[in-house]
């Protein structure tokens, strides 16, 4: 289960703030997944925390970012690219056997 008093995406101190009042919850949770399903293994390991979790649950509990950890994660041309790099991976994989 993930820490909710530190950044939700991280989970770690840092000298930046959690942003007050997040309103983004399903947004990040969505973005999470899709980065899980590409490969990337912090979401992964985020994902399988967090899939279980509903959106009330994070807004009751306050679960909160870095600005900085939130834009990383909901970035839709690094995503973008992330899944590219997946598919021809994949297709590579196909062609390698």
């Amino acid at each position: 289960m993930a820490d909710f008093s530190l950044c939700l995406i991280c989970q770690k101190e840092k000298s930046e703030q959690l942003v007050h009042n997040p309103s983004s919850h399903e947004k990040l949770l969505k973005f999470v997944e899709e980065w899980a399903k590409y490969g990337d293994l912090r979401c992964f390991d985020l994902w399988s925390k967090l899939k279980s979790v509903s959106i009330n649950e994070l807004t009751e509990r306050k679960a909160s970012w870095h600005r900085s950890c939130y834009q990383e994660i909901v970035h839709t041309g690094l995503l973008k690219r992330a899944k590219e790099r997946y598919v021809y991976c994949s297709c590579q994989t196909m062609f390698y056997y």
